[in-house]
């Protein structure tokens, strides 16, 4: 199957599965960079709050490092079933041809000024304190 990168728009072949978006050579830039930071930041995250949901991250081998849909800027570390779920629910909603309601970001309060590390939670649908490891 031909498929067109999203990022670069060359052509290329794939032969099993789901079609992939980017081509190999974009989502290596992505993965490479990303990997490194996992890496990096992995063992300091390890009982912050998650990004998420708040609760702290006790299981390094439950642990994602998340990144924002709107923007794809990595956005901090989360529980791994939080990451996940929220992925499973844009794909749900893309699926069901609910996609532009699902990408677009509520109206948000502004972000507290306390001088903490704050991050917003898609699940809680509220501002959150953050590790600000990442």
């Amino acid at each position: 199957m031909r498929i067109t990168c999203q990022d670069c728009s060359v052509s290329f072949h794939q032969r099993t599965g789901r079609p992939a978006r980017r081509c190999t050579a974009c989502r290596g830039k992505y993965d490479a960079a990303f990997r490194k930071l996992r890496d990096t930041t992995k063992a300091a995250a390890v009982g912050t709050p998650c990004r998420r949901c708040g609760r702290p991250m006790d299981d390094p081998a439950a642990m994602d490092l998340g990144h924002d849909d709107a923007t794809g800027e990595v956005a901090g570390w989360e529980h791994a079933q939080c990451n996940r779920s929220a992925g499973a629910r844009k794909g749900n909603a893309m699926r069901r041809g609910t996609a532009a309601q699902a990408a677009v970001p509520a109206s948000r309060p502004p972000k507290p000024d306390d001088g903490r590390n704050w991050a917003w939670c898609d699940v809680t649908g509220e501002w959150c304190p953050s590790s600000g490891v990442w």
